[in-house]
């Protein structure tokens, strides 16, 4: 998951054959993202996250949602 179309770590991910999804972030409410940010990650039944590369603030949400498996 990145929020940004050209982040070259998903072409990395496309090519190791893993499945790859952009939540836009810029011009939107923190709560928006947040829900959004889940859903994908719900959807494709995330159980860790990996923070490699990810400058932004993780949504609130997301960090309750995970607590113990954030990395």
């Amino acid at each position: 998951v990145s929020n940004r179309d050209g982040a070259g770590v998903l072409g990395r991910a496309r090519a190791a054959g893993m499945t790859t999804e952009v939540v836009k972030t810029d011009g939107r409410l923190a709560p928006d993202v947040a829900r959004d940010t889940l859903d994908v990650l719900a959807e494709h039944g995330v159980d860790l996250i990996l923070l490699a590369g990810y400058l932004r603030l993780v949504p609130e949400a997301v960090v309750a949602r995970y607590p113990p498996r954030i990395l």
